[in-house]
């Protein structure tokens, strides 16, 4: 492309021109070019880049190749150095290992529509950002989402309808997406070697990917109601336990507290067997926090197992050490404490708890008889 001395640029495009035809930023060109995804034809200065006509159609391919397949850059090159674009067995591979559906129009969301869509706020929305359940990235300067997010975020929207807290779905999506990362790894992982045999065609590897998806997405969805099923199973069996074990801790508890001479506290608790609660506040909460009943009377098993949270935030403090109630007293609200927190299910995670309250009861023994405390404390844990 010379005349004589001067170099031709003749049916050539400068980058502008070539950001103009393919509706790009220069800057992304320019990003283009640093990458060796697109190369000049002509230099006719520092400053000055000629583009063949071509270009075009590599720019436009490159764009859909991102927007429509997601596949990355150090793909894209690869592709166009080696012409793959031009054989669809090889891209029907390609799109079987990207996830890729020909069917699919891909569709990206601006934050407010997505906002609206999902009838999630703001707040809520950033939460799902910083727990790396959804992602956003940039268009044209605008933050998006992809439709994958914007399902993910109708989920949440669904749980919370359904008096989920936003923390514990994030919590359990968390989980599971951090499970699912590392069984993909894994799995691709064992898979490499089948799809790498020489004699395995492209339609025969892309058709195994496909299957091997469908298959494993079946898997997990019936493994995961198995397994929910069963540990939620095991789960409501340990909690019921739980609460029919505290149903008959007071009146044990008072024949403990009668054997050394505690009638105060004894007969507190046979008045509790029995349904009565004593005027004293402090000591009646602690009998109904233990019982799992707000109100002290005998609720369904649901609304008792909803309480365990509350009975745990509850004995979670020690509220033995009020000076104006006697020392028996403060032995048996510690006590409460003590064996609920000793008994609650491992779900409920108050081992340490459970620790801090055994201190705080020998304590309280000790003021009572201290040559027995330690017979008297492992009297009152006996009974569970």
């Amino acid at each position: 492309m010379t005349e004589g001395n001067r170099v031709s640029t003749e049916g050539l495009l400068k980058i502008g021109e070539l950001a103009k035809q393919t509706d790009t930023s220069v800057t992304t060109l320019k990003y283009y070019i640093r990458e060796g995804l697109i190369r000049p034809v002509v230099k006719t200065g520092r400053n000055m880049s000629w583009y063949d006509p071509s270009c075009i159609d590599t720019v436009n391919m490159i764009r859909m190749l991102q927007r429509e397949r997601y596949y990355p850059l150090s793909v894209i090159r690869d592709l166009l150095e080696i012409e793959t674009l031009r054989r669809p067995p090889e891209m029907a591979l390609l799109d079987a290992i990207h996830k890729v559906d020909d069917k699919a129009e891909p569709k990206v969301f601006t934050r407010e529509d997505a906002l609206r869509l999902s009838g999630l706020d703001k707040d809520q929305v950033d939460a799902l950002l910083r727990a790396g359940i959804i992602s956003m990235s940039k268009k044209k300067r605008r933050e998006v989402f992809t439709e994958e997010d914007l399902t993910v975020m109708k989920l949440v929207r669904r749980r919370l309808d359904a008096g989920i807290p936003l923390e514990q779905s994030v919590a359990a999506l968390r989980i599971y997406d951090r499970a699912l990362r590392n069984a993909a790894h894994e799995d691709i992982d064992s898979f490499v070697d089948l799809i790498m045999q020489p004699d395995l065609s492209a339609p025969d590897g892309a058709h195994m990917i496909r299957v091997s998806d469908q298959t494993l997405d079946e898997f997990v969805a019936l493994r995961r109601k198995e397994y929910n099923r069963n540990y939620g199973k095991l789960y409501v069996e340990k909690l019921y336990r739980f609460l029919t074990q505290c149903d008959g801790v007071p009146a044990q508890l008072g024949k403990v507290f009668s054997r050394y001479g505690l009638k105060e506290a004894a007969t507190i608790c046979a008045d509790a067997a029995a349904g009565v609660f004593p005027e004293d506040e402090t000591t009646a909460v602690h009998l109904r926090m233990f019982l799992g009943s707000e109100s002290g009377q005998k609720t369904d098993l649901i609304t008792r197992i909803t309480a365990c949270q509350k009975s745990r935030e509850f004995f979670s403090e020690d509220r033995s050490g009020d000076e104006a109630h006697s020392p028996e007293i403060r032995v048996l609200t510690g006590s409460l404490r003590c064996l609920w927190l000793t008994m609650a299910p491992e779900a409920l995670h108050c081992e340490d708890i459970a620790e801090e309250a055994a201190d705080v009861l020998r304590s309280a023994l000790q003021e009572i008889n201290y040559e027995r405390s330690e017979q008297i404390y492992r009297d009152i844990m006996s009974v569970i």
